[in-house]
Order: structure tokens, then C-alpha cells, then sequence
């Protein structure tokens, strides 16, 4: 079961930009403009959601699309993966985890894809784009499950750029270079309390607080949503997941099984079973994407 913990920063208190844990800095990326797109190999992607050993109902949800088209350009891939665990109980939260994922990936296609696909340019910041996308499913969820609510992980693929919208604890890892990052920061309690130094990775992955949120969609107004930019080249490897998977899959055994296969599919099933054989205790959902 997740909680939503009301925690309050203090007044001037710096936000977090780029977290110690942390992938590759970010890269800036004011806009998306079709006719800037490369001709690129279609991505390769793979997913699978399991309820786990011990829940009853599964409360995740995912979007994975690619949309392949030609261009003068020569050929063009994107694509947009998320993840989305649900807080709130089995109705509440399976509810509130499907809104998110398919209004965002709605609010996607009618504002981004659609007309990168038909060649039109597009002025407005693509972070804008993907904010919106995000609070529209805020909104949604508030209107429709008060009380529910849900993390929300989402992901667009552009070229070779990756754009990341992130609220609560699911988290986006990326393989590139051989190592492995995560280029997104728990909104969690404890990951605050190992921030600000009170305490320790360790301490944080026992604490029976690790469940509550700081941030989740369609809860607390107004909501913040942290974005990240980065760079996708060849044989780059995203992983998006919820803590049900990287709570429960030893950060090295996520790191091995990027690195020795170029399967998403495979990554994904075999992540799925690792997170299994350590007890399922939750949901367990990934979805990865490789540049080719």
C-alpha cells in the first residue's frame, strides 16, 4: 500500500536539479522541429506488467508506442513508453494508473507525434508540451478517483534525444557507455531523508516509510514535475520501471542484464522474473527501449 507524505521544504531551500545518482547531464533542448529529425533505424522495445506473488490486482500501467514514417529526411522513428503504479487500493489505484498513462500519452500524440508525422513544426517548448500532457492527467484523475493517485514515469524519443517527465517513485534508468544511471529522483521520503543527509541508502531500503510519496498525480495541488533531457544515441538503452522492480532487483543484476542483452523483450521478461524469485511482494512493470 502507498502513502502520500506531506512534507514541506524550507524556504529557499535549493531544488534538486540533477541528483548524485544521476545519469549523463542534461541536454538542452528548447523545442522540437521535425525537420531537424535524422534518418534513424527503428527503436527496438520491449515490455511486460505482472502482478507479482502476494497482491491480488495489479495497479500498474504502461504505454509503449513507435511510430515509424518517411520523411525527405529518409526514414523516422519516435517513440513514448511510460509507467504508471497506483496508489489508493485495487479500484483507486489501478484506475487512477490507467488515466495517467493514457490521457499523457493522448495529450502526446494529438500535441507532438501527430504532427511530427505530418511535418509540422512545433514553436512550443517541449518541456511545456510535457508538462501539460502530465497535469491534464493530474487533472483527470482528481475529477474522476478523488482521493487516488498514482506515480507517473513518461518518456518521448526524438532522434537522439530522450525527454523524461517524472512524478513519485517509479524510476527511468539509463545504459549508455557500458554503465548504467538513473536519470530519475525518488519523490519519496526517503530518498529527502538520504538527500539531506539523515539517512543512509542503506537505511532507506529498510525503513518501513519507503512507501510514502512526497509527490504523486491527483493528489496535493499544485503539483511539480521534474523533466530530464538526454542524449539517445546508438546502442543506448532506456529501462523504465516501478519499485516493485527496482525495489527488489539488486542495482548490479539490473546493470548486468542491460549490458548482456540486446533482447528488450528478454530484459524485461528476465527483470520480471528476478523481481519474482526475491518474494513479488508487489507489482512489477518495466519497459525498455534500445537505440538500434
Amino acid at each position: 500500500m502507498r502513502n502520500l507524505f506531506s512534507f514541506r521544504k524550507k524556504r529557499n531551500e535549493p531544488a534538486m536539479s540533477n541528483p548524485s545518482n544521476a545519469g549523463p547531464l542534461p541536454v538542452a533542448v528548447p523545442s522540437f522541429a521535425p525537420e531537424t529529425l535524422r534518418a534513424s533505424q527503428p527503436l527496438r522495445t520491449g515490455w511486460q506488467s505482472d502482478t507479482g506473488k502476494v497482491r491480488e490486482h495489479n495497479e500498474d500501467a504502461l504505454i509503449a508506442m513507435t511510430y515509424e514514417f518517411q520523411q525527405d529526411q529518409g526514414r523516422q522513428s519516435i517513440g513514448l513508453f511510460a509507467v504508471a503504479d497506483g496508489m489508493g487500493g485495487h479500484e483507486q489505484g489501478e484506475n487512477a494508473s490507467s488515466v495517467a498513462a493514457r490521457t499523457v500519452s493522448d495529450e502526446l500524440l494529438r500535441q507532438l507525434i501527430a504532427p511530427a508525422v505530418r511535418g509540422e513544426a512545433n514553436s512550443i517548448p517541449l518541456t511545456d508540451v510535457m508538462r501539460a500532457a502530465v497535469l491534464t492527467a493530474h487533472d483527470e484523475i482528481r475529477r474522476q478517483y478523488p482521493g487516488a493517485g498514482t506515480t507517473l514515469t513518461v518518456a518521448v524519443v526524438l532522434d537522439e534525444m530522450l525527454a523524461i517527465g517524472h512524478v513519485g517513485d517509479s524510476r527511468a534508468y539509463l545504459f549508455q557507455d557500458g554503465k548504467l544511471g538513473q536519470v530519475t529522483h525518488d519523490h519519496s521520503l526517503v530518498a529527502r531523508l538520504v538527500e539531506i543527509g539523515q539517512s543512509t541508502p542503506e537505511q532507506a531500503a529498510a525503513d518501513p516509510r519507503r512507501n510514502y510519496l512526497l509527490r504523486a498525480l491527483g493528489q496535493a495541488e499544485p503539483l511539480e514535475v521534474d523533466f530530464q533531457f538526454q542524449t539517445f544515441a546508438s546502442g543506448s538503452k532506456l529501462l523504465i520501471c516501478c519499485d516493485g522492480l527496482w525495489g527488489h532487483v539488486d542495482p548490479a543484476a539490473l546493470e548486468l542484464m542491460l549490458r548482456d542483452s540486446d533482447d528488450p523483450q528478454a530484459i524485461c521478461r528476465n527483470l520480471v522474473r528476478l523481481a519474482n524469485e526475491a518474494g513479488g511482494p508487489d507489482n512489477i512493470t518495466a519497459v525498455c527501449v534500445i537505440r538500434p
